[in-house]
């Protein structure tokens, strides 16, 4: 969960995080440690968090609306907060204001933000970004503008690396087990027809989310497990005949 928003963090810093907000960070021993994990005050350890999971529903007139959280334990300044959306693939961006429409935290003004793109925009895509409280900015995703969201399903689409993939990958997916969605990641290397469902474990097919023909680099879908009960899951990529399968775990 750590590295999903704060993908930047070296493993001591995620360890201090996990360990400093601990239930008994002031007196570990070796009995229980350093206490039960507060996966909340780890999260914000070190500062400020865009969500990574973005809602987008349709709006009025064929317009989209997109809602992300933001969170703070140190006072965000709300008009920071700014949508930038783009219709021609990241060539150029519009700025628009997110406004606050469920709070978490009124005294941070941590909570949900949503911002609208107009129906006139082509296939956009869009990141988020935050200045917090060291007047730090921040994006959502984090690799923004690079790396992008799709405004019509709020799939992070990873920007053009050095190069084509060497190699067909099926990454393991994270976070995992999760509740309710994850992230999988695959390296295309030739252009071709790719397809990556999911199946229980009885072979039966629940979801199918991707189903069209790609170009090669690397890609990342988000999977939303609603609907769907407790349990193992799996998730099969295929390019041609080459077929690569992973295992997941859904845990409500």
């Amino acid at each position: 969960m750590l590295l999903s928003a704060r993908p930047e963090l070296t493993p001591i810093q995620v360890r201090d995080a996990m360990r400093l907000t601990a239930g008994n960070k002031s007196s570990p021993n070796n009995t229980i440690g350093w206490g039960i994990v507060n996966a909340y005050e780890a999260l914000l350890y070190h500062g400020m968090v865009i969500g990574t999971d973005p809602e987008v529903s349709a709006g009025t007139a064929g317009a989209v609306n997109v809602s992300l959280f933001v969170v703070s334990k140190s006072v965000i300044d709300p008009d920071s907060v700014k949508l930038y959306y783009s219709g021609n693939n990241g060539a150029t961006f519009t700025a628009v204001p997110m406004t606050i429409t469920e709070v978490t935290d009124a005294a941070t003004n941590s909570g949900k933000y949503t911002a609208v793109i107009p129906s006139s925009v082509t296939a956009p895509k869009f990141y988020v970004r935050a200045v917090d409280a060291a007047n730090k900015p921040r994006t959502s995703p984090y690799a923004a503008p690079a790396d992008l969201y799709d405004a019509k399903s709020g799939t992070l689409i990873v920007g053009p690396k050095q190069g084509v993939p060497a190699s067909f990958v099926l990454y393991a997916n994270y976070p995992n087990p999760f509740n309710p969605s994850t992230m999988i990641a695959y390296d295309v290397p030739a252009t071709g027809a790719v397809t990556l469902k999911v199946f229980d474990l009885l072979g039966r097919e629940v979801r199918t989310l991707v189903q069209e023909v790609q170009s090669p680099r690397q890609y990342t879908v988000r999977f939303d497990a609603d609907g769907l009960s407790s349990g193992v899951y799996l998730y099969r990529l295929q390019l041609g005949d080459r077929v690569l399968t992973n295992r997941m775990v859904l845990r409500k």
